[in-house]
């Protein structure tokens, strides 16, 4: 409705002389013929009508009624509009905090998956629950630390030091996070050498030769030296000699670290299977190897050929054990069968135990690189 106080510039408590000298007032200012601005017409009939509502009294009391009541509706619809808006608003933040508690649920209960898989070193299913983590949160420490351990598996350094630099910096009180960034920092940084190692390329031959020659040093003793039986009294190891053993475990040691030294493996603290576990697949299967090394070689290459967890490192060194191991059953045949197929039973136990000891010890002196 037209709102004539307001075209006047006057308060609905406006006398009526207070109206009169308003519209003369106006009807000066706006009259076409002394302005001459476009608008001055439409507003000098707006003040004239105004003024005839405003005049007369029964018109003014009806005007200010019908403007009262519009006010009444116009707050009471401006009410309304508010309530709905703080409804909508209400409805919307208890859609999106129950949108933030599924997440949160459905986080929980994928890192816990997330760190079961990691654990059992199923890469494969380790990444997808992973990326779907960082989707509900990309600041997360676990998944970004799981990225790396898979990209670490596949000998991406370059990534690999990537996501643990991520997983260090969401939480930086995880020192694994940060050695296992720190351990792939220089290939980080040079990516020609990460490329190199994961090519294996980049590998010292000088340690490898010293490692052919104590194996096949080692293993020509026993035959030459003639010993008696160790435990004569047991058929499953009656031919293995006190010489034999003790040559096993040195040319595990010395597989372990000439591996080592040469650069064939990764720093044993780098090679950890886990974002969540301090222990290196390599002594977990050490710790089946004790009772039977071809038990654990057949474990590792299951679970590798089934999850796509196989470890380069690991995989190098179980290799080297294998030949080791027919190096000293070729040896053993010189002087029986039996010995022979004890040696090819038995000696991956101590090869592969020492080649873990060796791989400790030499990891130790090893300069600042990958």
């Amino acid at each position: 409705m037209p709102q004539h106080f307001l075209t006047l510039e006057l308060e609905l408590s406006a006398s009526e002389s207070e109206i009169k000298s308003a519209y003369r007032r106006l009807a000066r200012q706006f009259h076409p013929d002394l302005n001459s601005s476009p608008e001055a017409k439409t507003k000098f009939l707006a003040v004239k009508e105004a003024y005839e509502v405003l005049s007369v009294a029964e018109k003014r009391a009806n005007h200010i009624q019908a403007w009262e009541w519009q006010n009444k509706i116009d707050r009471k619809r401006e009410d309304e509009h508010r309530h709905h808006q703080f409804q909508a608003a209400e409805e919307a933040r208890k859609a999106k905090e129950a949108e933030e508690k599924a997440k949160w649920i459905e986080a929980k209960e994928l890192r816990a998956k997330l760190a079961n898989v990691l654990n059992l070193g199923k890469y494969a299913e380790a990444e997808t629950i992973a990326r779907r983590l960082l989707e509900l949160n990309k600041r997360d420490p676990l998944a970004q630390a799981a990225l790396g351990d898979v990209f670490r598996s596949r000998g991406d350094f370059i990534n690999a030091s990537r996501h643990y630099a991520y997983a260090a910096q969401f939480d930086p009180d995880n020192d694994l996070y940060q050695r296992k960034y720190e351990d792939l920092m220089d290939a980080a940084e040079d990516s020609e050498k990460a490329k190199r190692i994961r090519e294996g390329t980049d590998v010292n031959v000088g340690p490898l030769l010293v490692l052919v020659f104590v194996v096949i040093t080692a293993a020509v003793y026993p035959f030459f030296a003639q010993e008696s039986p160790l435990f004569p009294e047991l058929p499953a190891v009656n031919q293995l000699t006190f010489g034999l053993i003790g040559m096993l475990a040195l040319a595990g040691v010395a597989l372990g670290g000439c591996l080592s030294a040469s650069g064939a493996l990764d720093r044993i603290h780098a090679s950890l299977g886990s974002a969540t576990s301090k222990i290196s697949p390599g002594v977990l299967l050490a710790m089946i190897a004790v009772f039977n090394f071809w038990l654990a070689l057949g474990l590792y290459v299951l679970v590798g050929m089934s999850q796509g967890a196989f470890q380069r490192s690991v995989s190098r060194l179980l290799t080297g054990v294998i030949a080791v191991i027919v190096v000293f059953t070729i040896s053993g045949m010189l002087t029986s069968n039996d010995l022979a197929l004890q040696t090819m039973i038995w000696s991956g136990n101590l090869i592969y135990l020492g080649a873990i000891c060796g791989w400790y010890v030499a990891d130790a002196f090893r300069p600042r690189s990958v």
